[in-house]
């Protein structure tokens, strides 16, 4: 039996009251590594400093810890794969839903919004609609007068060029979109414009994919004090050696690598090198992001208050050529 409601998404936030003294971030991430819980969504735009110290405490033991990540299961057929952790004895959406939420909150002391609809994009909208710590349903036959209303931004791919294109057109809502037909949108959008018809009727066939590839590994931390360019040699070559760690774990290899910096200001500067061939050696990765300061192109009395190191487009590793390493 189900409550014809597929897709269930869900955010968790942070729920810290921080009463348990100072080690409760790391409390939490220890209790998910007991539960063998694959991941764990935080979400918290006020405690950031317990959310830095959740993400270095998820890390060391190996949880994936995502900051506004989304906890999707989908249905099949009329049987529902909820995650690895959730006891399977929940016949619909509604009640996975309301089930993952409560344990969410037992055992992780964290507050999470879900969203139950007939498809992925539906469900995504409606995590959001009772943030931070509810839950909302769109039914089937529901769904032909909920989206209308909507501003036609909530729609997934509508950034803010396409959302200033269609209010050119008059478009503001959702409704607006949907009464121009195929060809006008495929005329004004190319092939995105069959994506748009179909999101307006509530029509999505995206799959969920619950467990996709890594696509980049990093390590940032935060100066006590802000520093020239020139004092952050030390951090790279630690938060490098971090990166490179992780990296081994992934079968597969990066080729880029990227280096972040934050200014006292707050703003924040990437810059990457990508080769042919992927670093072969944490050396090799540590060179790199030092080199990468060169083209950051700030005077010398600009101070930085954080630095991080990446490494990203991952690739199998019959598909890169490597070079060999000689010393260990």
């Amino acid at each position: 039996m189900t409550d014809g409601s597929e897709y269930v998404e869900l955010h968790a936030a942070s729920a810290f009251s921080f009463l348990a003294g100072a080690s409760q971030p790391e409390a939490l991430a220890e209790r998910a590594a007991q539960l063998d819980m694959p991941a764990v969504a935080l979400a918290d735009r006020n405690g950031l400093y317990g959310v830095a110290r959740f993400h270095t405490m998820a890390k060391k033991h190996g949880i994936k810890a995502h900051i506004g990540a989304e906890i999707a299961v989908q249905s099949i057929g009329n049987k529902l794969t909820p995650p690895a952790w959730l006891p399977h004895q929940y016949p619909t959406a509604t009640r996975v839903a309301s089930a993952i939420r409560k344990q969410i909150r037992e055992e992780l002391y964290l507050t999470a919004s879900a969203g139950v609809a007939p498809n992925k994009f539906l469900a995504k909208i409606a995590s959001d609609w009772r943030k931070p710590d509810g839950l909302f349903v769109i039914q089937p036959d529901e769904v032909a007068t909920f989206l209308p209303p909507l501003p036609v931004g909530r729609l997934p791919g509508v950034g803010k060029v396409t959302e200033a294109r269609l209010e050119k057109l008059g478009i503001l809502t959702v409704g607006d979109l949907k009464g121009l037909e195929l060809p006008a949108l495929e005329t004004a959008f190319g092939s995105h414009g069959l994506r748009l018809y179909q999101l307006t009727r509530g029509i999505d066939e995206n799959p969920v994919v619950p467990d996709r590839p890594t696509q980049s590994v990093s390590a940032e931390d935060t100066f006590e004090r802000d520093v020239p360019l020139s004092e952050t040699e030390p951090m790279i070559r630690r938060l490098a050696e971090k990166t490179w760690a992780a990296s081994r774990k992934e079968s597969r290899i990066a080729r880029t690598v990227v280096l972040k910096l934050k200014t006292s200001e707050f703003k924040i500067l990437t810059r990457s090198h990508t080769s042919p061939r992927p670093p072969s050696t944490c050396d090799e990765l540590t060179n790199i992001a030092l080199s990468l300061r060169d083209r950051i192109g700030l005077g010398p009395r600009q101070r930085f208050r954080l630095v991080g190191v990446g490494l990203s487009n991952f690739h199998n590793t019959e598909d890169t050529p490597s070079q060999p390493v000689l010393f260990e």
